[in-house]
């Protein structure tokens, strides 16, 4: 008998995957976010040249800890995410094409239909994570940030924001993070799926190449359709919290001032640092994935001889 992953051993290979590469590329998320809050509704001198300015300046006045902060919550937060994101799409995409020795070769519509759901479910469990992790990594910039955290350990930083929000911080920004969810885990695990299935009509054999060639084809196609998404959720996650003070009203009303304060440009602020952390992330979790799932199928193999 071949043996097999269950579900569960499945998810699990895909959070650790995603744990495991979150220690590389943390400095490029901190970057990212940092730009993204840069001159926020304000066409005005930015804080920042770019990625390698941002870090220089985060290294010069907060050292290591500033270049890795919220290490220990991303950690978490991927591990967390990426066991529903990643981890449901192949058993969604079972359930809807129940041919295994053809998964790969799954309709795109069925394809496209697995990874919304996967990262919909994925985008409501860990939304809280997901704004704890935004501010944390905004908090201490030369750029905006509209809450006082900069210093607070992780714990720290979860009770205030729940002392001061309540239950409210487990949904604010839930919209535009689950269409970010759903955006990106559509495209790039069904960009991934057709890619490793090209490949491997070429002759590529699965292991390491194939991996990291898929995922390097699906994270360029999907920072494209991303950032824009990204910078809507950035921008609601960090605005002030207190009655009054809000910047943005919703999602649509966060992109009309964006596009009428900072222009079109101001959607895609911190892409290259944005694809510096998904491009080498997505590469490492995938390949991560398919280390851990080769070496748990071998172990079953040699357990059953």
């Amino acid at each position: 008998m071949t043996a097999k992953l269950s579900d569960l051993e499945t998810m699990a290979c895909s959070g650790l995957g995603a744990a495991t590469s979150v220690l590389f590329t943390n400095p490029f998320e901190v970057a990212k976010n940092r730009l993204q809050m840069d001159s926020e509704l304000s066409a005005g001198k930015r804080a920042y040249r770019g990625m390698l300015d941002c870090m220089t300046k985060t290294w010069e006045v907060e050292g290591l800890r500033g270049v890795q902060r919220g290490l220990e919550l991303s950690v978490l937060r991927d591990g967390s995410k990426c066991f529903f994101r990643l981890g449901l799409f192949e058993p969604i995409l079972r359930r809807m094409h129940p041919d295994e020795e053809n998964l790969r070769k799954a309709p795109l519509w069925k394809q496209l239909i697995a990874g919304g759901t996967s990262g919909l479910v994925a985008a409501v469990l860990c939304n809280s994570l997901d704004l704890a992790k935004v501010r944390i990594q905004s908090a201490g910039a030369l750029s905006a940030s509209h809450h006082e955290i900069a210093g607070l350990s992780t714990p720290a930083v979860l009770r205030k924001i729940f002392a001061e929000e309540g239950a409210s911080a487990l949904i604010k920004g839930l919209p535009v993070n689950a269409a970010r969810s759903i955006t990106f885990t559509s495209v790039v695990m069904t960009t991934n799926a057709r890619a490793k299935q090209a490949l491997a009509g070429a002759g590529v054999r699965d292991g390491f190449v194939r991996d990291a060639a898929g995922s390097f084809m699906a994270s360029c196609i999907g920072i494209i359709v991303l950032n824009p998404l990204d910078v809507l959720r950035t921008r609601i996650y960090n605005q002030p919290s207190a009655p009054g003070r809000e910047l943005y009203a919703g999602t649509l009303d966060a992109a009309a001032k964006i596009a009428r304060a900072e222009g079109i440009s101001g959607f895609y602020k911190g892409l290259f640092a944005h694809f510096c952390r998904v491009g080498p992330h997505t590469v490492l979790t995938f390949v991560f994935m398919g280390e851990f799932k080769r070496a748990l199928l071998a172990s079953k193999r040699s357990s059953t001889v």
